[in-house]
């Protein structure tokens, strides 16, 4: 977590500041022919919208995580993700936010949603079994258990409600059952 905030962190300087200094440098330059400021000048504030639009769309989601009114947060959540809609972040809050309002079927395809732009997709798909079997849809529930555990084998939390053996081992032919420490038993010939 500290890696990740240091790295976000740091990259912003010269992402914001290059740019800056190249508008700079180009008006500067102007007189030398509009063509080439043209050149320089467009790209250089398409890569500033680009960059400023994660940086709105996380603007929202802490307004939405100071927000004490569920619909006031899930409108911060959906402005966040017009700004960025690939944020994986902003989507997994709104299938957080669906769950809490009940409605487990909705917060399971954005957990869906979110699992597709993860860099650890069995988090997502943990959630999404979770909203799924509180909906009463098991086989797909399963699936998304089945999901994560393919994603991150090793992950114990995956040994752990809804996806617990015991649960599981009813709606998946084959599986065999965990010990405590998570070490698979072998079954006796």
């Amino acid at each position: 977590m500290v890696a990740a905030a240091s790295v976000d962190w740091t990259w912003s300087f010269p992402g914001i500041v290059a740019p800056t200094l190249l508008v700079v440098g180009a008006a500067a330059g102007a007189g030398s022919g509009r063509r080439s400021s043209a050149l320089v000048i467009v790209p250089v504030l398409a890569a500033m919208v680009a960059l400023a639009l994660p940086y709105l769309a996380s603007e929202e989601l802490a307004r939405a995580s100071a927000s004490a009114t569920p619909a006031v947060a899930l409108d911060h959540v959906r402005s966040a993700l017009r700004l960025d809609p690939w944020s994986q972040e902003a989507t997994a809050a709104e299938a957080r936010l669906l769950g809490r309002r009940g409605a487990f079927a909705q917060a399971a395809v954005r957990y869906a949603d979110a699992a597709r732009l993860s860099r650890q997709p069995w988090v997502e798909y943990f959630a999404e079994a979770g909203a799924l079997r509180r909906s009463g849809a098991i086989a797909a529930a399963t699936a998304a258990c089945l999901a994560a555990q393919h994603s991150d084998p090793s992950e114990e939390l995956l040994h752990r409600p809804p996806c617990e053996w015991p649960w599981l081992a009813l709606h998946v032919p084959g599986a065999r059952p965990r010990s405590p420490e998570g070490v698979t038993r072998r079954s006796s010939p």
